[in-house]
């Protein structure tokens, strides 16, 4: 390990911009994720942040902009535990926005995505829990230091201008928690991957930045002492931590109720149920703790509408995310009848770990309760899903049969395409 932050951060961006050969499961989760993204990035990409994005016009840093708005409009992007943030919606947009520009092959693709991911994990690594739990978007602040890094690769920055690139990427790292629940929050990810792109711009136009940023950045944005550094690469932190993918449009906090609350659709009836109790880990039900939602990004944070719908429907996809939907009287009614309460200890610092479960428990009117606990995380390292699903939250995203196939066509063989502009193409511009 370096022995002080600036020796770590110059040797990372050496390692950053050296030659990369991940091995098979690194390659394999970087693919997955690549395939994940474009997924997202496909069902939002007529979401109201996404057509927002089309007001910054062209260029490759406004496309990469509106796609990580578009990829994370319906909170189906993956999250990673280290840096408590969505990154791939912010790391592959950028590969696939230089890849309209410039030749990107699938290999040369995946190492930025790894190396990028690596910068996110390791600066996660010292920033959180503190970072996130003081009410920065993670996605939107060390997603900066990440996209900088994948751009950096893909444009072939040196050692000494990939550091520039990320301390230029500090510069601009600003989103905060405030803004969940609302259209601003995708926005923090498209913030993410247009400034890393111009941070690399503009190191190879010749900026020049402190390195004295990075390890200042830690102690601003995190808890205020210094952290020891964790080695970077060995392993990487795409194998060591993997990546959780989301199988439904809401806050990944709720990622384990929802499943519970849709297998025990099967088990009662809404009609039948006097009371709803939901007992999460405080720090989770900070966030996911909307009441009653009266906007549709609301409702994405709403434990009550998402066990509400997921108990009356048997489901919960984008179609439960409208005006509409939120304004059923069905589902009003149930969600209701919800109460929510914090865990009052938690044994991991890890997000979603085993030790800590969800508590779902439905009071029936007939006197009975049916209690479910929640501990292992569908999507996640630890209960993997097989690329089929991914593959499958294509074809849910893609309204047009001919482009979803041309998608999956360009999506089978990634890290063997010698160029990725024939996916970039079929993305630019859409929507």
């Amino acid at each position: 390990m370096a022995a002080d932050p600036e020796t770590y951060w110059r040797a990372f961006a050496g390692w950053a911009a050296g030659p990369l050969s991940p091995g098979p499961v690194a390659v394999e989760r970087a693919e997955n994720a690549i395939i994940d993204t474009v997924a997202c990035i496909v069902a939002g990409e007529r979401s109201p942040a996404a057509r927002a994005a089309h007001a910054l016009g062209s260029g490759v840093s406004a496309e990469a902009f509106r796609l990580a708005a578009a990829g994370h409009a319906h909170e189906l992007d993956d999250y990673d535990r280290p840096s408590v943030a969505h990154p791939s919606t912010v790391l592959v947009p950028v590969i696939l926005a230089l890849a309209a520009h410039r030749p990107v092959s699938g290999r040369a693709a995946v190492a930025g995505f790894v190396a990028g991911l690596e910068a996110m994990d390791r600066m996660g690594e010292a920033v959180n829990p503190a970072h996130y739990e003081r009410g920065w978007h993670a996605t939107g602040t060390l997603g900066q230091i990440g996209a900088a890094v994948t751009a950096g690769r893909l444009i072939g920055l040196g050692a000494e201008q990939m550091l520039v690139a990320m301390t230029i990427a500090t510069s601009a790292a600003a989103s905060l928690k405030a803004q969940f629940g609302s259209t601003g929050k995708p926005l923090h990810a498209g913030f993410a991957a247009m400034n890393g792109i111009n941070a690399a711009l503009l190191a190879e136009g010749g900026a020049i930045g402190r390195v004295e940023t990075l390890a200042q950045f830690a102690e601003l944005f995190g808890p205020g002492e210094p952290i020891a550094l964790r080695p970077f690469a060995h392993p990487l932190a795409i194998e060591e931590f993997g990546l959780v993918v989301k199988l439904w449009p809401c806050c990944g906090y709720l990622g384990r109720l929802v499943p519970a609350a849709i297998a025990l659709s099967t088990e009662v009836a809404s009609a039948e149920i006097a009371s709803i109790e939901v007992e999460m880990p405080a720090r989770n039900l900070a966030v996911a703790g909307f009441g009653m939602p009266e906007t549709v990004d609301e409702a994405r944070f709403s434990a009550p509408y998402c066990v509400a719908a997921g108990l009356t429907d048997g489901a919960l996809n984008i179609r439960h995310f409208t005006e509409a939907a939120i304004g059923r009287a069905d589902l009003r009614a149930l969600a209701g009848k919800v109460s929510c309460k914090a865990t009052t200890r938690q044994q991991s610092p890890v997000d979603l770990a085993p030790e800590d479960p969800d508590r779902l428990t439905v009071h029936l009117t007939s006197g009975r309760g049916v209690e479910r606990v929640c501990d292992l995380l569908p999507g996640s390292p630890e209960n993997p899903v097989p690329r089929a699903r991914l593959f499958q939250k294509l074809s849910e995203a893609a309204p047009d049969p001919e482009r979803e196939r041309r998608l999956l066509e360009q999506l089978a063989a990634i890290s063997d395409s010698p160029d990725l502009i024939g996916l970039s193409c079929f993305l630019e511009r859409a929507g």
